[in-house]
């Protein structure tokens, strides 16, 4: 079962890829309002290559939907919201068997922007989600 050796960094990697989504609605759409709704759908590929010994390479697909809420304050940088999305991901192993793993996570979370000073030069946001997933791999193996 070397399909199985990097199972947690496949989950996490999925993760990051709602995260990215989510960061990118936040920071790079513009806000015209203090009250915004942003969504987005997306698609994305990547590959996964090392020489470490059980650790098998792959390629893999993904896409899905993410969605971000925030209420600005009267203050410049300040405000709160929350987030949600669903991403599906497909694993394809370059194994001798071209095994396959599929994963589905969806996220939820809240965050709160805090300014330190009056122009927004610093700025801290703390958040916090909770996610669920499922994974389902098919294996295949040569005899």
């Amino acid at each position: 079962g070397h399909q199985y050796a990097n199972t947690q960094q496949r989950i996490q990697a999925t993760g990051k890829v709602l995260d990215k989504e989510f960061s990118y609605l936040r920071n790079s759409w513009s806000n015209p309002s203090k009250d915004s709704n942003k969504i987005k759908t997306f698609g994305m590929s990547g590959e996964y290559k090392t020489d470490t010994a059980g650790i098998i390479d792959y390629k893999n697909n993904a896409y899905g939907v993410a969605y971000v809420h925030e209420d600005e304050s009267v203050r410049l940088g300040e405000g709160t919201g929350w987030y949600t999305g669903i991403v599906h991901n497909t694993f394809k192993f370059k194994d001798i068997g071209n095994s396959k793993e599929e994963q589905l996570q969806g996220k939820v979370g809240l965050f709160k922007s805090i300014p330190f000073d009056y122009n927004n030069s610093l700025n801290w946001t703390v958040s916090g989600d909770v996610f669920v997933g499922y994974n389902k791999m098919h294996r295949k193996f040569l005899v």
